[in-house]
């Protein structure tokens, strides 16, 4: 059973513009569902058995540099991954006290040591350091780098260079889309923004010329959530372990 409301229920609905000043936290948390999208749809989607970059969580490290309070990296660990959870601000979850994702050599301690065999999956800041996040994200030699963001947020002529970028693999669009507001996970709101996970792969080349879609099915957002998701992950966190 489903731990999110009725379908048809009255809701409030969330325009979540995101607009705050530049210097100000930026705890919009990742419903748990849609974390579950992306290792049910997404990768195996835009991935699936490639030869030269596989997705194998069996043998990978996932860096998540900006955890919040654990809404992302708690997910995956339930998953049976092992995560390394960091943020510039820490919400009680981090691994590490503070890090600064885009200022790493400024950091009093180091970046987690990744292999070729690593993953960076998160849900980076937004407004003007997002293209910054993005390409600072894209130095580090992984084999795949996967964020969920607005949909409209890199469309435009300073930012076209993602889309033409022959590491990008292309994108996962939601028919139900996740609601992400201010101060942690609401499981009751809804929203008008559209968001997507898009995905890279920094050490190869796509083989196509053109970058690939997946369509996330409506239903995804019941089929994927669990019935203490509600009990676990609302709010700012830090998120819980699971139930007992």
């Amino acid at each position: 059973m489903s731990g999110l409301p009725k379908r048809g229920s009255k809701l409030e609905v969330s325009q979540n513009r995101r607009i705050e000043p530049a210097d100000s936290p930026q705890l919009f948390a990742t419903p748990p569902w849609a974390t579950r999208v992306l290792l049910k749809y997404v990768l195996p989607g835009l991935i699936g058995n490639d030869p030269i970059t596989p997705w194998r969580p069996e043998t990978s490290k996932i860096w998540e540099p900006a955890c919040g309070g654990g809404h992302m990296a708690q997910v995956l660990r339930d998953e049976g991954y092992s995560v390394h959870a960091t943020d510039l601000h820490n919400y009680g979850y981090s691994d590490q006290n503070s890090f600064d994702f885009t200022a790493p050599l400024l950091n009093a301690d180091p970046a987690p040591a990744l292999s070729e065999k690593d993953c960076i999956f998160t849900n980076p800041p937004f407004g003007p350091v997002l293209a910054e996040f993005i390409r600072e994200v894209l130095t580090y030699q992984v084999s795949i780098v996967a964020m969920i963001f607005k949909l409209e947020a890199i469309n435009s002529e300073g930012r076209e260079d993602f889309y033409h970028d022959l590491r990008f693999r292309g994108m996962g669009t939601f028919a139900y889309r996740p609601c992400m507001v201010k101060g942690g996970w609401d499981p009751v709101k809804t929203t008008m923004t559209g968001y997507a996970w898009y995905v890279w792969t920094p050490m190869h080349n796509r083989a196509r010329r053109n970058w690939e879609g997946v369509h996330v099915p409506y239903a995804a957002h019941t089929e994927l959530t669990h019935p203490d998701d509600a009990k676990r992950f609302a709010g700012p966190g830090p998120v819980l372990g699971p139930l007992k």
